[in-house]
């Protein structure tokens, strides 16, 4: 039971972006024990499939407990927390069932230990345990309701299914060189340069948005002029290195003409917002980039899959924190961030609202 299990399990985790980390092997050369990870900053999630009849339950605490240890030590920087989900298996689960249902939730310094088990056919909680953490519960059921025709191959080895689940889980690239971002690049810093030329404060001026010019005096043009536009040595740096992360990462697995459509009009979006509520001139391509995060945010939701590492989570995380420094200076423009993002994050949601890779 155990192995058919184990293999239904190797499929369907790694379409949660889970990799599998170490396999436990008994003397016959027997999987007792297979340990998939996931890291979602500030959260590494681990979930053990531990077969109960070939490996003591106590002996497997305590291993479980030292590979989450060593998970926190090793990404402390960016890490807070291990989850372990460990799920038991046995034909027989009176025994399971019993060590299930006393114990409580535990937690260890930044360790939470989850006890469930399962016969093989349904998944179950002990009485103490959560029966939701991070959607694992799903992938674990359906994994347990596949029929005969659903199976692997037989021939395949457990290494060969978790590759092949790897390789399908992955979201696809549609773009395999950026150009789009690496000329939006090169024309921000050429701007720049004439910027340094020709004087800032006239550029600025004739083409910096700003409400009342916007408004009142109809000049429409510098809500999309202004995204091209730097104030200083250091705004284009930023921006520059924020391009190139998000943007390279958007085009490569949206594709050139959405990656362009989405920093257009999150950075118009931006122009706008800011043209409504701030007084002064406004220059800087953060608003477009920003449409970028939440474009991005969007599709880790929709297609449950990570951008190069960046999933759902930290994408999230990203958005948050760099709204929350926005909001922290009162020079920078956080209403041309907050058009933006949420310009992008809708396009996301639109483009992809039917799970499309």
């Amino acid at each position: 039971m155990f192995e058919e299990l184990l293999r239904k399990i190797t499929v369907e985790l790694p379409l949660m972006q889970f990799k599998m980390t170490a396999m436990l092997k008994n003397s016959g050369n027997t999987t007792s024990a297979a340990i998939f990870a996931r890291a979602e900053s500030p959260v590494i999630y681990v979930v053990s499939i531990v077969d109960n009849k070939r490996i003591l339950i106590g002996e497997f605490d305590k291993y479980i407990r030292k590979v989450a240890a060593e998970l926190n030590e090793k990404n402390k920087s960016f890490i807070n927390n291990v989850i372990c989900v460990n799920i038991l298996a046995d034909t027989d689960i009176s025994e399971i069932k019993k060590f299930s249902d006393e114990r409580e939730l535990e937690t260890d310094g930044n360790t939470h230990c989850v006890w469930w088990y399962t016969d093989g056919e349904k998944l179950y909680f002990g009485k103490n345990q959560p029966s939701k953490v991070f959607g694992i519960e799903k992938a674990i059921n359906k994994a347990l309701t596949y029929g005969k025709e659903q199976k692997n191959d037989e021939n395949m080895s457990l290494e060969e299914i978790h590759k092949a689940a790897v390789e399908k889980s992955k979201l696809k690239e549609v773009t395999k060189i950026p150009f789009a971002t690496y000329i939006l690049l090169a024309v921000n810093i050429l701007i720049f340069i004439c910027e340094f030329i020709l004087g800032e404060e006239s550029i600025v001026n004739k083409f910096a948005v700003n409400g009342a010019y916007v408004f009142e005096y109809h000049q429409w043009y510098r809500i999309f002029t202004y995204m091209f536009l730097h104030g200083g040595i250091e705004h284009i740096a930023m921006n520059s290195l924020s391009l190139y992360i998000y943007g390279t990462r958007t085009e490569k697995y949206s594709g050139t003409a959405k990656f362009i459509f989405v920093y257009i009009i999150s950075g118009i979006a931006g122009g706008l917002l800011s043209a409504l509520f701030n007084d002064g001139f406004a220059v800087g391509a953060s608003g477009a980039i920003f449409g970028i995060i939440g474009f991005m945010l969007a599709l880790c939701k929709k297609t449950g899959k990570q951008i190069d590492g960046l999933g759902y989570m930290t994408m999230l995380l990203i958005a948050i924190v760099s709204i929350g420094f926005g909001l922290a200076d009162p020079q920078i423009d956080n209403f041309g961030h907050i058009g933006g993002f949420i310009a992008g994050f809708i396009v996301g949601n639109i483009m992809y609202r039917k799970n499309k890779e």
